[in-house]
């Protein structure tokens, strides 16, 4: 596992911005991610990686309290998606189908998807709580 973590680290160091330098918070969801099985990786034909995402299952009242930079006391068996981190190569509006796609499949019935960008700035938390917004986000 050590491995894995270490190459999805390089990964999202790769694809700038925010990863240029791993943050504390970012390698702690991402060990307690590959612990859990909370993430979605996802690789090309030679085997490197093109998107990775993790993320908590939390309930739609914790909102407002992921927002303004709390972490919920349960984040396993919430019924709406908060992603963490997201790197990716490629060709975002087709990653994005895919994406949305899969969490569908892992959260039937699921009440909505959010993600804040590295910021951490209030208007750059995105929150759809519905379903059809995890297709549009």
């Amino acid at each position: 596992m050590f491995n894995l973590y270490m190459e999805i680290l390089k990964f999202l160091e790769s694809c700038g911005g925010p990863y240029l330098v791993a943050e504390d918070d970012t390698c702690f969801n991402l060990a307690e991610a590959l612990h859990t099985g909370r993430y979605i990786l996802d690789r090309d034909e030679s085997g490197e990686i093109r998107y990775f995402l993790d993320y908590w299952a939390v309930d739609q009242q914790d909102m407002e309290l992921i927002q303004n930079g709390g972490r919920p006391l349960n984040v396993s068996t919430g019924n709406s998606v908060y992603v963490l981190d997201f790197g990716f190569k490629g060709q975002y509006r087709q990653i994005r189908g895919e994406i949305a796609k899969e969490l569908r499949l892992r959260f039937p019935g699921g009440q909505g998807i959010a993600w804040h960008h590295k910021v951490k700035r209030s208007e750059a938390f995105k929150h759809y709580p519905s379903q059809r917004g995890a297709q549009n986000g």
